[in-house]
């Protein structure tokens, strides 16, 4: 299992850093955090290459899981910013066998978040997002390793004026 109380934790320090180096000055972000958090998925999508029939090269990019996790990011600064936490004891949503068929799932939820909200429609997501993680091969060790270590890039980024 995931250290999620650390995980949002250091989205929460990540996102305080940025604050103090980008401020609002009023401005409203939300839109551009929802946005923000649907390219990273895309990007998901783009590096795990399993939809490109027209290639033939479909084998996921070395970059893949650096990508996924960079969604787990934009999960969690959702979560901070609207005061949702997924627990300790959070569940996996994988219905599907196919990697496709549930990155369509994540955005399909991701829809419903939109345009409904909600403390429950974002524990869906965040477990059908952890569901697509699960069906890649990564494990929560894997994925909370590779948070952390993004993190950590992440920061550094802030500090060479990223």
């Amino acid at each position: 299992m995931m250290n999620l109380t650390e995980m949002y934790n250091m989205q929460f320090k990540l996102a305080e850093e940025i604050e103090g180096k980008h401020p609002r000055n009023g401005e409203d972000r939300a839109d551009m955090k929802f946005l923000g958090m649907l390219t990273e998925f895309a990007e998901c999508a783009n590096e795990h290459r399993g939809f490109k029939f027209w290639s033939t090269d479909r084998k996921p990019r070395p970059e893949l899981k650096e990508e996924y996790v960079d969604g787990i990011h934009w999960l969690l600064e959702y979560g901070l910013d609207n005061g949702y936490r997924v627990t300790e004891d959070y569940s996996i949503i994988n219905e599907n066998s196919d990697v496709v068929e549930q990155f369509l799932q994540v955005f399909y939820l991701s829809s419903q978040l939109w345009v409904k909200g909600g403390e429950q429609r974002y524990h869906n997501l965040f477990a059908g997002y952890l569901g697509l993680g699960q069906l890649m091969g990564y494990s929560s060790d894997e994925i909370e390793k590779a948070y952390f270590s993004k993190c950590e890039k992440n920061f550094k980024r802030q500090e060479n004026g990223y």
